[in-house]
């Protein structure tokens, strides 16, 4: 059994749906972190779904660190963007490669994958000053390369889907679009200064940049 599937949605819940709908495996527990201005409710019944409506945007960091956070005692904690759909037996096949020293990816990359916690307790948390989203992965990995579990990263063939291709979020929305290519690039250059510092260095949780690089107001 996969202890906790989180998938954090920010709009498309439609997808989210489709996601769910696709799952073929026992999960101890499905966490939605909804960090859109909806209220999600899931249509599916026969498992176990806990939906966090939170009031503001996490972003991406923010978001699988809570799930870290709220869920501190498992072996391993499975991620997935919410526009990626499960091929059958996918689950199976990513739960009984992952573990407590894994870093495993699928052929979406960090669309779907799992983490460890020795991976978590070596590397640390990903950094919430890449917000809302991008880079906070290619950081994330930067780290994992130079650590002592870098030999738990498993660039997975277990393949899943992604129909409608990736970044439904922007894609389906301009203003975030928009909202996009001005964080995108602070994102990246923020990545280029940690580079810089051989990823030494991890910033934090910062209110003016919470603030600067809001999508959602």
């Amino acid at each position: 059994m996969i202890p906790v599937l989180a998938i954090p949605v920010l709009n498309r819940y439609d997808l989210l749906d489709q996601n769910i709908e696709s799952i073929d495996y026992p999960v101890g527990e499905i966490l939605i972190i909804n960090n859109g201005k909806e209220v999600y409710t899931p249509k599916r019944t026969d498992l176990n779904i806990r939906v966090l409506n939170l009031p503001s945007n996490l972003g991406m960091s923010g978001s699988w660190n809570l799930t870290i956070k709220l869920y501190p005692h498992e072996e391993y904690w499975m991620f997935s963007s919410a526009d990626t759909f499960w091929i059958p037996g996918a689950l199976e096949k990513l739960s009984s490669e992952s573990g407590k020293g894994k870093l495993v990816m699928t052929t979406e990359g960090w669309g779907a994958f799992t983490i460890g916690e020795d991976v978590i307790r070596e590397v640390g948390l990903f950094d919430e000053f890449f917000y809302p989203i991008y880079y906070e992965d290619t950081d994330y990995y930067e780290r994992v390369m130079r650590s002592n579990v870098k030999d738990g990263y498993v660039n997975g063939s277990i393949e899943v889907n992604v129909p409608h291709g990736a970044s439904q979020t922007i894609k389906s929305d301009v203003n975030l679009t928009n909202k996009n290519n001005k964080t995108f690039g602070i994102n990246q250059a923020y990545f280029e200064q940690k580079k810089l510092q051989n990823f030494k260095v991890n910033g934090v949780w910062n209110i003016d940049r919470r603030r600067e690089n809001e999508w959602l107001r």
